[in-house]
């Protein structure tokens, strides 16, 4: 739950919506359109995370990075290329794995924890917004 901080209402820097943060793409079907609903939400979301578990044969690192929109062969400049789109918060957070594996998956804020976790912090560029 580290981008939504368990919070329902949560919208993602790329407009990313609820608990699970799905993309658009994920809530046609949610009920009156409301993707924020928890039980659409998380249902939806592990259900996509399952699917993308069982597609890697079980590769659990290729999977949450695909859950957070990597790609087999993304190159640095891929996943920073929305830094200059006028939605600079929609790149890829290079530290994503490291600070969910060894930050949020064990209980320790990536972003407070003194010195934060991570080693491109390629996000920070975007400010706080």
């Amino acid at each position: 739950m580290q981008e939504s901080g368990c919070d329902p209402s949560t919208v993602g820097g790329a407009g990313e919506q609820g608990l699970m943060q799905l993309t658009s793409d994920k809530c046609t079907n949610a009920p009156g359109g409301n993707c924020q609903d928890p039980d659409y939400n998380i249902h939806t979301g592990a259900q996509f995370f399952s699917d993308t578990l069982n597609s890697n044969n079980g590769d659990l690192l290729l999977s949450i990075g695909q859950y957070n929109g990597w790609f087999q062969g993304m190159t640095y400049a891929d996943a920073t290329a929305d830094q200059y789109s006028g939605n600079c918060r929609a790149q890829n957070n290079l530290d994503y794995l490291h600070q969910f594996l060894n930050g949020w998956c064990q209980n320790i804020n990536a972003y407070s924890n003194n010195p934060p976790l991570g080693e491109y912090f390629n996000l920070n560029v975007c400010g706080s917004s």
